[in-house]
């Protein structure tokens, strides 16, 4: 089992999206009150990625308000809170797990298109051969890790061009304001 070794700070981070299609600004909650404790409320995090933003003279429309959240939207709305976040199509699974072990924090969009088209995104927290991959996931009442079984996820990882979210490791040398324990997950 590989986890990330920032498990406990993001479950302890967690907040739960319920009915909304808020699951990228509620997951840039999630990491951001991690790794930086601000105290974000995703409700307000929420509206304010609803809102183009101006970035080196370009308008970044983040999101398509209070239903879509772009990769790029994500990656810009962690950027603006101090994470150097960056964001890709193609990524390759085969690195997941080492990337996850080494420390990376990372937001892969999975979906389908067929019968109803649908995307989500989440923390990624944990690679077990058994039980696939864990997330910590807003669509979640709790912060209990939520696996996916290894081959739906890549399944629905390819219907959205195995996009991912991440944050490089280490964090320009910064430390994680939590203690990053590792414990025995469920």
């Amino acid at each position: 089992m590989i986890v990330s070794p920032y498990l406990q700070p993001l479950r302890k981070a967690h907040v739960y999206q319920g009915e909304s299609n808020d699951c990228g600004p509620y997951s840039v909650t999630i990491v951001v009150n991690a790794l930086r404790a601000m105290g974000i409320n995703p409700r307000e995090m929420a509206q304010r990625m609803n809102r183009p933003r101006l970035r080196g003279g370009i308008l970044v429309v983040r999101r398509i308000p209070n239903w879509a959240t772009f990769p790029w939207g994500v990656a810009d709305a962690l950027k603006e809170c101090g994470l150097p976040a960056r964001w890709r199509p193609l990524a390759d699974e085969s690195t997941l797990a080492r990337r996850l072990g080494n420390g990376e924090i990372l937001l892969p969009i999975i979906g389908e298109w067929r019968p109803k088209p649908w995307a989500h995104i989440a923390p990624l927290v944990a690679w077990d051969e058994q039980k696939g991959w864990g997330f910590v996931d807003p669509l979640m009442p709790t912060s209990e890790v939520y696996w996916r079984p290894a081959g739906r996820f890549t399944r629905q990882w390819r219907a959205y061009f195995r996009t991912l979210v991440y944050i490089p490791s280490p964090l320009h040398s910064e430390e994680p304001l939590f203690s990053t324990i590792s414990e025995p997950i469920a």
